[in-house]
């Protein structure tokens, strides 16, 4: 099952439906053909096969117990913030080259030089391959080839076939984001399994719900507390056979187990799935209910994965992408500057006014929206089209959670591009960065939070320095340069003058470089879903030198249904269909789904299969319950989405229908727009809008930790207690300012009038957010019902 290769497909154009003039369903035909045949278990196989030598991962060198903090291995809680996520590391080594199936079960492959993140080529491309044999010190990162990672996938298939684990057990994996997680992920498929993601945060009681509904047989955790938490809810899970941790030599355990089981099971196990077969049952987060399992099956995969390759090609195709990325990482390493990036504590050095560009700006709008102009992709800078395989040069650093459907697609998107994937478990802001300047991706997965983190942070980190009307002047220029370019990519305009070429110029060694420096040095696209980025901030990141590819969709569409595509943005959308998708508007403004990527039905543990929501013999609540999908429509899946299409047949988000609030005046206010606006706010960790059957709209809001932090250092006000502090007059008056701005967004009787500032965050420990981080309205009402009707009091 090769992907296809071609390296830039031209864009399918939409076929639309208007309704009294106005598009209601848009349709794009795909660019990927079909899977007919075999199943995600393949790609390992298939990688190994093809070009055995590429390197399709890489994973930290394990760092020895003694090194550890805390009492030793396993010892450590979710997000700790260990950056080697505590890994153990037995069965790396070896001296043998043993494809799979032809040697022996216990040996694994060398997995070539060790990364170190120094130097200009450090992190850039591939080591000296298989059998180069450097060990590589504690924390660099080691490549593993195509070869190595297929045969301890089949080491680890063989060891769950060991242990009496049949076709079609589910397998649940409770851990970070780990190089295990993605290992066990393919060896389960290897062995005919089905995995069941859980978040490495859930409860006790979500845990035990996932693993009773699902049926699962088996579970691998990250470590010693995760082994705790389910050990407590044992003699609730009688079919719960086996249970593996990580930290405890798990890999190593099975592949010892697997030893004597013969190569033609793992083949017998692996024929034995189609495209028809569940690959995985991925539990929604459930903002007002218990989560409902997904069924997703490996055509779901194939169908999400192999058109988002072929539409994102400079993201996991290029040449030319791989190609900047790397030139500019080189002139960034060799120019005497420290990467380590500019947000949280981390330290700034190196990142002077005195920095210069590799190359002067060039004028008009560069071929890649995503090649910073004065960086890598401008003339002149070297190219290597056609010299390396689709894929070859390019890498990602994955820290989302893999038990959310988006990081997952991605993960499994690159191993099939065999493009270079790298796991970060602590999202500890230090750690984090460390990570992404060792590791140095061309692109990342992002949720618009972590991306408005980096420019509240830039900015605060150049207010501390008293350069902050230096930095808005820059933010400015790179938001006109940004719109300018999308007006010439759209056909719409000529494109940036040479006045604000000029200033571009001038501010990209001085702002846009650290910007693009504290995500590695490389970046230059960020695929980025889970909520509205926003215009503005979308816009400062073209202009800064990294495009941003919006887009939407559930985990009942395997990740992503719509998604902006190179060459063609369109600000404040998430796109139009991925090809071999369509997108139809209902009467009521409802979004509703149809592709290959669409699941077939939510989990029912009772019958042991799939069911179509509100569909016959469906046995689940008839209400759609938090994000879960509100079920089908004449073969459309009713999303519970709110939207519209424009005349190109590009997406727009407007909310929730069931989060639609309608005051005792009867007017309809959507809280999505007001939230979002002012969740990017630095001061701003969470915000809710509240309304409903009353008589105007108010907010409660949460303050964001770092953001506050710099701000009672600026305002001098360290000393002040944060009860205190949540109604500081100084405080109000920031954030009275940014809901000023927000109202524009919307009419007088859709403003908000009052707010609450909370002294606590919503955090999912109290029960106020999701595992994914989504709000849990409901439980938020009526923690803080004192709080709301005191902004209804005269």
């Amino acid at each position: 099952m090769p992907v296809p290769t071609s390296a830039s497909p031209p864009p399918a154009e939409p076929e639309k439906l208007r309704v009294n003039g106005v598009v209601r369903e848009v349709y794009v035909p795909p660019l990927a053909p079909p899977v007919r045949t075999g199943s995600l278990a393949e790609i390992p196989f298939d990688n190994a096969r093809e070009d055995p030598d590429a390197v399709v991962l890489s994973r930290k060198c394990p760092v020895r117990a003694a090194d550890r903090p805390g009492p030793g291995p396993g010892a450590g809680r979710p997000g700790d913030g260990r950056a080697d996520g505590g890994r153990t590391g037995g069965g790396w080594t070896g001296s043998g080259r043993h494809l799979p199936g032809t040697g022996p079960g216990r040996r694994l492959l060398p997995l070539g030089r060790a990364r170190t993140g120094s130097g200009a080529g450090a992190g850039a491309g591939p080591g000296s391959g298989p059998g180069a044999g450097s060990a590589g010190r504690p924390g660099d990162w080691q490549d593993v080839t195509a070869t190595a990672f297929a045969a301890e996938v089949h080491a680890v298939a063989k060891g769950l076939i060991a242990h009496g684990l049949r076709p079609g057990d589910r397998l649940a994996i409770m851990s970070r984001t780990t190089y295990e997680w993605t290992l066990l992920d393919f060896a389960a498929w290897a062995a005919g399994l089905v995995t069941v993601p859980i978040y490495p945060t859930s409860s006790a009681f979500q845990t035990r719900w996932i693993l009773q509904d699902s049926g699962a047989v088996a579970c691998v955790v990250e470590d010693a507390h995760q082994q705790w938490l389910i050990g407590q809810e044992r003699e609730r899970l009688p079919g719960l056979a086996h249970l593996w941790v990580f930290d405890g030599g798990a890999v190593e355990t099975l592949c010892a187990a697997g030893a004597d089981v013969p190569d033609r099971q793992v083949a017998k196990r692996r024929t034995g799935l189609g495209p028809e077969s569940v690959a995985t049952i991925c539990y929604t987060s459930g903002t007002t209910g218990r989560p409902r399992g997904c069924v997703l099956t490996h055509g779901n995969f194939f169908a999400e994965v192999d058109n988002a390759i072929e539409l994102l090609y400079p993201v996991f195709k290029s040449a030319d992408a791989a190609a900047a990325a790397e030139a500019a990482g080189a002139a960034h390493a060799t120019d005497g500057t420290d990467t380590t990036g500019t947000t949280g504590n981390a330290r700034t050095t190196g990142t002077t006014d005195t920095e210069t560009t590799a190359t002067s700006d060039r004028a008009g709008v560069t071929s890649d929206p995503g090649s910073a102009p004065g960086d890598a992709g401008s003339a002149g800078a070297p190219r290597t089209a056609g010299a390396a395989a689709p894929g070859a040069g390019l890498s990602t650093l994955l820290f989302l959670p893999l038990a959310h459907v988006f990081g997952r697609m991605v993960a499994i998107g690159c191993l099939r591009a065999r493009v270079r994937l790298g796991h970060a478990p602590s999202l500890k802001t230090d750690d984090l960065l460390a990570d992404l300047a060792t590791f140095r991706p061309t692109f990342l997965l992002a949720v618009p939070y972590v991306m408005e983190r980096v420019y509240n942070t830039a900015r605060a980190t150049a207010e501390r320095m008293g350069r902050a009307a230096s930095f808005d002047r820059a933010a400015k220029v790179a938001q006109e340069y940004g719109e300018a370019t999308e007006a010439a990519l759209r056909g719409t305009g000529p494109g940036p003058a040479l006045p604000l070429r000029a200033a571009r110029a001038l501010y990209d060694p001085l702002v846009y470089r650290r910007v693009r420096a504290a995500l590695g040095g490389r970046v230059r696209h960020v695929i980025c879903g889970g909520s509205p980025l926003g215009r503005r901030l979308t816009a400062f990141y073209l202009g800064a030198g990294i495009t941003t590819f919006e887009g939407y969709g559930l985990t009942e569409t395997t990740a992503a249904a719509t998604v902006i595509p190179p060459h063609r943005p369109r600000m404040g959308t998430v796109g139009p269909p991925l090809p071999g998708t369509a997108v139809r508007i209902a009467d009521d403004g409802e979004i509703l789904l149809r592709g290959g990527q669409v699941f077939g039905g939510y989990w029912d543990g009772e019958r042991g299969e799939a069911v179509l929501p509100h569909g016959p013999g469906d046995s689940s609540r008839t209400e759609p319950t938090g994000e879960n999908a509100s079920g089908w429509s004449d073969g459309w899946l009713a999303t519970g989405d709110l939207g519209s299409l424009d005349e190109d047949g590009y997406l727009t988000l407007t909310g929730r229908k069931k989060d639609v609030i309608i005051t005792s005046s009867g007017k309809n206010v959507i809280p999505a727009p007001l939230e979002d606006w002012l969740r990017a706010h630095p001061l701003v960790s969470q915000c809710m809008v509240l309304g409903d059957n009353r008589s105007y709209v108010t907010a409660l809001i949460t303050l964001e930790p770092e953001g506050l932090a710099h701000w009672r250092l600026m305002k001098r006000k360290q000393h002040i207690p944060m009860r205190a502090l949540a109604d500081d007059p100084d405080l109000r008056g920031s954030l009275q300012r940014a809901i000023d701005e927000a109202n524009r967004l919307v009419s007088r009787a859709e403003s908000i009038r009052r707010f609450r500032v909370l002294p606590v965050d919503f955090t999912e420990e109290a029960g106020h957010l999701t595992p994914s981080l989504k709000m849990r309205r409901q439980a938020i009402a009526r923690d803080f019902a004192a709080e709301i009707e005191s902004l209804y009091r005269a």
